[in-house]
């Protein structure tokens, strides 16, 4: 019989007992697990290439769950790393705590006492985006950004710099706006809400020629009466995508224009 292997997922709490519970219900779903109470090292050690999803606790002492996500994706994009899934374990219940945490960028945001059935949806959505898709730095749509940014530049090269980082920044700032927009309508129940951000979504990512990010935005806002899981999934995939969609602006889209 072949032995598969096991994913491993990397569980940050400061609180042992809490970590150990967290690490025992994955540990039943079929991960192997190492726990970390300390999130200043454990932000290293997301970054190693056997590591296939991260926990995070929110409220942890010197570095809290967004800070620690925050860090790891900044050095994913200083070394061109793919992105390791993250997922939160918390106590922080409001729609609002879930709409942050979707629009920074977690896999899901589950709530103590957390339950074997939640860990193990979990742990499949976030080993779905750990696919060769996901796995690149960069939006499926680089080649059409860049030329985009060389007809918007035109031959005017002396500031291109500061157009393209500023147009990134923007990107950035309005789509995980959208993100929070869509995510709050989504647990409040105001679909409305979410539909409306999403088809705003869409159209902010043909501005940047990101076909990929406006097709999937707009398939949230086609879809009215899908279920929350469903359009959960949606929204996460939406943000790694507009990740994808800045790192591209700001790296690969400078890059072959100065190169």
């Amino acid at each position: 019989m072949e032995n598969r292997k096991r994913h491993v997922v990397l569980v940050v709490d400061d609180d042992p007992g809490s970590a150990r519970a967290i690490a025992a219900l994955f540990d039943r779903a079929g991960a192997e697990t190492v726990i970390s109470l300390d999130p200043v090292t454990a932000v290293e050690k997301a970054l190693e290439p056997d590591v296939d999803l991260v926990s995070l606790d929110l409220s942890m002492p010197h570095l809290d769950g967004f800070e620690a996500l925050s860090l790891i994706r900044s050095h994913e994009q200083t070394r061109s790393l793919p992105s390791v899934p993250v997922v939160t374990v918390t106590g922080a219940a409001s729609a609002d705590d879930r709409a942050r945490s979707i629009a920074a960028g977690f896999v899901a945001h589950l709530t103590k006492p957390v339950d074997f059935d939640a860990i193990a949806g979990t742990l499949r959505k976030a080993l779905h985006l750990r696919a060769p898709l996901y796995r690149s730095r960069y939006s499926p749509d680089q080649d059409a950004i860049v030329r985009g940014i060389k007809n918007l530049v035109g031959v005017d090269r002396e500031h291109v710099r500061e157009t393209v980082t500023s147009l990134a920044a923007a990107v950035e700032s309005r789509g995980d706006q959208l993100i929070y927009d869509m995510a709050l309508g989504l647990y409040r129940s105001e679909r409305n809400v979410t539909m409306s951000a999403a088809a705003r979504l869409a159209r902010v990512a043909e501005t940047v020629w990101a076909e990929h990010l406006a097709a999937l935005s707009t398939t949230i806002s086609n879809s009215p009466t899908a279920s929350p899981e469903i359009l959960e999934g949606q929204l996460v995939r939406a943000k790694a995508e507009l990740d994808r969609v800045v790192f591209t602006l700001r790296e690969e889209a400078i890059g072959r224009l100065f190169g």
